[in-house]
């Protein structure tokens, strides 16, 4: 997609398909694919991504979750990813928050998904209070592996259980 005259009606129509489908995964893949930063949209105009990015977030973050569909939450760190670009960072660090806190949330969220979560968030939001909440929140709910789970945190080995 680094051609301006194909790529931008593109992702035009990806954001409007995931936004007339109503479902929060595909709307965080459009979300990923614009701002994800592993994707190069450097060709993409700043403007355009940006308001495309906007018309995403919200129905992201307003919409309801069915009870057959993935946790809403799993959504906020592409939705994060926008904020943390277009300059409200403190927006972005909330989300990553909430993420982490829904993770011991009252639904019951494999181990192996809430270990895969963590990890990349705390790998690609490297603040201390992330960092600090997502650590904490490890150790409450898998105490055994504190040391291991340190040591990805700190940018030592991968945990072997986990796919990152």
């Amino acid at each position: 997609m680094h051609d301006l005259q194909a790529g931008l009606p593109v992702m035009r129509q990806l954001v409007r398909d995931a936004i007339n489908k109503k479902s929060a995964l595909w709307m965080a893949g459009a979300m990923r694919q614009l701002f994800h930063p592993a994707n190069d949209n450097s060709h993409l105009p700043q403007v355009e991504r940006f308001a495309m990015g906007n018309e995403l977030s919200e129905p992201i973050l307003g919409g309801k979750s069915s009870a057959r569909a993935a946790p809403k939450f799993l959504s906020y760190p592409a939705v994060a990813q926008y904020y943390h670009e277009s300059g409200n960072k403190d927006r972005a660090i909330k989300l990553i928050e909430v993420t982490l806190k829904s993770l011991d949330g009252p639904a019951p969220i494999p181990i192996k998904l809430q270990q895969k979560v963590m990890s990349l968030l705390s790998k690609r939001w490297p603040t201390t209070r992330v960092r600090r909440l997502a650590t904490d929140l490890f150790v409450r709910l898998q105490p055994g592996v504190l040391q291991r789970w340190q040591s990805v945190t700190a940018g030592g080995e991968k945990m072997k259980d986990v796919t990152i």
